[in-house]
């Protein structure tokens, strides 16, 4: 037949380029994609750690002219790993105090790849203390050192307040709570009674009337049921008591969960509750009862 002509070769090159292409888009071509990106990936890691092996060989001859560029680096490292630059320094800081020592310091750097010297960790931590005297760094001073914009150091100072008054709080409790329930009986006995006069006719008539609104919210058909929890929450929103009275609050819907279920009736519990409350008149008690049982409304 002879030999194929120059434009038959050129349009089989075509065909074939063409059938390649296809491959390239078909479920097969779509993987050995995914096999590619993920070969750009592990590149850019292994890149990663070579400029950081590269940038911690430099910070050794010089550490005060490659301290930006560091700064830069350790702050891209630390919100690739953590939320945020605050986060990262709670991580490693001593939670007693919230400082880091140059220890930790180097703990930081190590875990986020930069394996410095002593010397140039060294360097680089007191170049970014204000008070050289404590020979530890605050959360401020680290986040002056990766330049934080002012709102992120705004926002950090807050968490950080929330979480101060939290723990305050926390201990606060604790320390009342051994006063009150573990120095003996009497201690107990006046809790109790301290307890009971909160109980008043006011805060039944306020926490019936929230129980009925959580209820109405709920949209719940036949005798209503409320959870430990919700009950919980619902008091801690209508007055302030301490930790080991919202306990109190806990046993009593306990002692009403006879069947341990994990939820009770909103009147009994409702009732239970007023019947231990302190009250002069015995007609405003009658009254509130009669109120809880008065479905309807029509008196």
């Amino acid at each position: 037949l002879g030999a194929p002509s120059c434009t038959s070769q050129l349009a089989m090159a075509r065909n074939e380029k063409g059938s390649k292409h296809s491959v390239m888009t078909s479920p097969g071509g779509t993987l050995m994609n995914f096999r590619s990106s993920t070969k750009t990936r592990r590149f850019d890691k292994e890149m990663g750690a070579i400029e950081k092996d590269r940038l911690c060989q430099v910070l050794k001859k010089d550490v005060r002219g490659n301290a930006k560029q560091f700064w830069d680096a350790l702050k891209s490292a630390s919100l690739q790993h953590f939320e945020s630059t605050d986060a990262v320094f709670m991580a490693f800081s001593s939670p007693s105090d919230c400082m880091m020592s140059l220890e930790q310091f180097q703990e930081l750097s190590e875990y986020l790849g930069f394996a410095l010297t002593y010397h140039s960790a060294k360097n680089l931590f007191e170049q970014k203390l204000r008070d050289r005297e404590m020979n530890a760094m605050t959360l401020e001073d680290f986040q002056d050192a990766c330049i934080v914009a002012p709102l992120d150091r705004i926002r950090a100072r807050l968490r950080g307040h929330r979480q101060n008054m939290l723990a305050c709080a926390f201990h606060i409790d604790n320390f009342i709570r051994h006063l009150s329930l573990f120095t003996g009986e009497d201690h107990r006995r006046r809790a109790v009674t301290r307890f009971q006069q909160k109980l008043t006719t006011r805060f039944c008539v306020t926490l019936w009337s929230s129980l009925q609104q959580w209820a109405e919210r709920k949209t719940l058909a036949g005798e209503p049921m409320i959870s430990k929890e919700t009950f919980l929450k619902l008091v801690d929103s209508i007055q302030s008591f301490q930790a080991f009275e919202m306990d109190f609050f806990g046993n009593i819907y306990e002692r009403v969960d006879r069947g341990q279920k994990g939820e009770v009736v909103m009147f009994d519990l409702t009732v239970t509750i007023l019947l231990m409350a302190t009250s002069n008149s015995r007609c405003d008690k009658a009254k509130l009862i009669f109120t809880v049982f008065d479905t309807d409304g029509d008196g």
